[in-house]
């Protein structure tokens, strides 16, 4: 997943997005040719217009065969429809990735200014809207075969917000379109989020939502949980059973990415 690319959002003219995200997207598939085994990488597409995002996706999928798409978590916009579509049919997850950029719109850069205040902010608040979007608006629901990952913002954040979706369709369902199942039902049949190794209440999650829709990152190279352990921070918990840890290490992610 990229880093300065995350950037692209404040980018105003369309023009310079789509051969940013195109160059972006030659360079990584080169960089995986190292080992295409081991290296898989999502595709950066233009947000800013829905018809290149598709275009731009459809080449790197189709043509330099990466394993994603990915984008920012800003999608509350019914426009997005038709890229829903062509992500279902190209069988690749979309992935959802926020960063604190300071230089977009997003949750509370309107009130600080203060980095470590606006990425503790950042990560969560935006996927819970993007999945509130996604479940609430009915995205899910008329793309029964769209896979959504909620990457980089630890995994704390679900089982509340799952039940505060739920708590809300019971008593103000009235206020919004009706939905055909439950929004753990379509968490559950369609969504993924990655724990952070040393996330705390790792097994309260478990307990509350299982761990079917967790799959592992290490955010490498930022130094948490140390990059000498990246691997074994998870792997060598002792309040996590062996048979969720190999869903977290590996059982997932091979039916997020269809590997």
């Amino acid at each position: 997943y990229p880093s300065a690319a995350l950037h692209f959002g404040a980018i105003d003219r369309l023009d310079v997005v789509e051969v940013l995200s195109r160059a972006y997207n030659e360079w990584i598939h080169d960089f995986c040719a190292a080992d295409r085994h081991r290296l898989r990488a999502a595709a950066v597409v233009p947000q800013l217009d829905v018809g290149a995002a598709m275009r731009e996706a459809e080449r790197a999928i189709g043509e330099l065969g990466l394993s994603a798409v990915m984008l920012r978590p800003t999608l509350d916009d019914p426009t997005f429809d038709p890229l829903w579509s062509l992500i279902e049919e190209l069988d690749v997850p979309l992935v959802l990735h926020e960063a604190t950029t300071m230089n977009v719109p997003q949750a509370g850069l309107d009130r600080y200014d203060n980095y470590l205040f606006l990425h503790v902010i950042t990560h969560p608040h935006e996927h819970q809207m993007a999945c509130l979007s996604l479940i609430c608006g009915r995205v899910l629901e008329k793309h029964p075969r769209l896979r959504v990952a909620f990457v980089e913002s630890g995994c704390g954040w679900v089982p509340y917000w799952l039940d505060r979706m739920e708590q809300h369709i019971d008593y103000w369902g009235h206020a919004s379109a009706p939905l055909a199942d439950r929004p753990t039902d379509y968490w559950q049949r369609q969504c993924f989020v990655s724990p952070y190794p040393d996330e705390r209440i790792l097994p309260q999650v478990i307990a509350a939502i299982g761990a079917d829709t967790l799959v592992y990152t290490t955010d490498y190279p930022y130094p948490y949980p140390g990059l000498e352990n990246a691997v074994s921070a998870m792997r060598d918990r002792p309040d996590v059973d062996d048979a969720d840890k190999d869903k977290i290490l590996h059982d997932n992610a091979t039916r997020l990415y269809r590997m």
